[in-house]
């Protein structure tokens, strides 16, 4: 596999993996306008925090260690 291959996929499998991020966070403020019960709500945010979190975490480690160490750096306050 090439150079250009193996960056495509990297780039390709951190979309995927920022599009599932923000798609289940995205979901939560849908969650108070559908007519269900109020309990039933709360499990189904809380569910999809989880599945949220999840999807993230997972997508790192897809991608690998250098992407999680720019992100990391991304929101590093020290600098």
């Amino acid at each position: 596999m090439n150079r250009n291959n193996q960056r495509d996929d990297i780039e390709k499998n951190r979309f995927y993996s920022d599009f599932s991020f923000i798609f289940f966070y995205g979901l939560i403020f849908i969650v108070p306008f559908v007519n269900i019960t109020t309990g039933f709500k709360a499990a189904v945010t809380g569910g999809l925090i989880i599945v949220g979190e999840v999807s993230f975490w997972v997508g790192g480690l897809i991608l690998g260690s250098e992407v999680v160490k720019k992100y990391r750096s991304f929101f590093n306050t020290d600098a």
